[in-house]
């Protein structure tokens, strides 16, 4: 037979409550922001709202929605080029 303490008898914790609404503004501001916030911008982005999360929290759950951040494109390094200049 299995000892409930009654104190926590028929309480789940809010755990998974509070996991489907994490998940739900992750989704809505990974979208929001084209792809390109990961777990550290979106977790201050949420303490700036006064949510409290950790940033492991946030990188677990992105996986775990399957959300990945894309990098930005970086500039592409180019050689001055003098076009004018003649050859003697």
């Amino acid at each position: 037979m299995l000892r409930v303490d009654a104190a926590n008898a028929g309480r789940s914790g809010g755990r998974d409550d509070q996991a489907e609404r994490l998940d739900e503004i992750l989704r809505q501001r990974f979208e929001a922001h084209q792809g390109r916030y990961g777990s550290p911008r979106l977790t201050a982005e949420r303490r700036a709202e006064g949510g409290r999360v950790g940033r492991p929290r946030v990188a677990k759950r992105m996986q775990a929605l399957g959300l990945k951040a894309r990098a930005a494109k970086k500039d592409k390094a180019m050689t001055p080029s003098k076009h004018n200049l003649v050859c003697l």
